[in-house]
């Protein structure tokens, strides 16, 4: 997903593409006197297509051997959360939105996966 997101704007001149430009995603959270009995509410709407997002339907739970335990929700085979969000045993809740147009991939540095997998964990 990452590479479709942040390396292909960088290249996508130069290779055929028959989907549309859009955004995928929306989310919010919630709490205090912003929810009825003020607890957390999360939630996330993932906007992609059927053809791929009936496949999100796999739980990951990753218990690290340092660091917190994570869930997340992703495509059989991968191993990042691909609906933007996670819950962790340490009780933090977070979720993100699709970032339009970004143009700033930059092959030499650590991924985006990467850097909020260790920030979660």
């Amino acid at each position: 997903m990452e590479m479709m997101n942040d390396w292909y704007p960088t290249v996508k001149g130069e290779i055929e593409n028959d989907q549309d430009e859009d955004e995928s995603c929306s989310a919010f959270i919630a709490t205090g006197s912003y929810t009825k009995d003020g607890k957390v509410v999360m939630a996330h709407n993932n906007w992609d297509r059927f053809v791929t997002g009936q496949f999100v339907n796999i739980i990951l739970d990753v218990e690290p051997d340092n660091g917190h335990r994570i869930l997340i929700n992703t495509f059989p085979g991968d191993i990042s959360s691909m609906t933007d969000y996670f819950v962790t045993d340490a009780g933090i809740m977070g979720t993100e939105t699709t970032i339009g147009n970004y143009s700033g991939y930059d092959p030499e540095k650590m991924t985006e996966f990467y850097r909020m997998r260790n920030a979660t964990q």
